[in-house]
């Protein structure tokens, strides 16, 4: 997993990456999905440009802003939309595609990755065994 999150008191910000062929369906038709989602919420969110992807990905940044509890909602959202949303037709579904869709990708500062590994990896281990997850983290610098 690749995490970004910084915290200004109540508020958290979090940057996850949303594969390409997904992006249609978490902002619709005019924008009208992402607003809902925003109005429903209560968070902000705010997807990179069409074209601007994390580097060595073809996959779009979203930044999502609010309290713990609206982000987390809109998190669940988006994973629902890039668990159900069907690629192009012109796209193979490929072992890689089948695979994202079981992921959830974060972007964090290089600062951070060390908080959330724990001495020794005992974070990982623990989010491992309790939430049955996997865990990696890549250096995308």
């Amino acid at each position: 997993a690749v995490v970004s999150t910084q915290s200004t008191g109540s508020q958290v910000t979090i940057k996850i990456l949303i594969p390409s062929f997904t992006v249609g369906a978490v902002i619709g038709k005019g924008g009208e999905v992402i607003k809902a989602m925003k109005k429903e919420s209560g968070a902000h969110i705010r997807v990179s440009q069409n074209g601007k992807y994390y580097p060595t990905t073809n996959e779009r940044i979203a930044f999502i802003s609010g309290t713990n509890e609206q982000v987390h909602q809109i998190i669940c959202e988006i994973n629902e939309k890039i668990r159900n949303d069907k690629p192009p037709e012109n796209k193979k579904i490929s072992l890689d595609l089948k695979e994202r869709k079981t992921q959830m990708k974060l972007i964090i500062p290089s600062s951070s990755a060390g908080k959330i590994i724990g001495k020794s990896g005992c974070n990982i281990k623990e989010m491992k065994e309790k939430y049955d997850v996997s865990v990696r983290i890549q250096n995308h610098e």
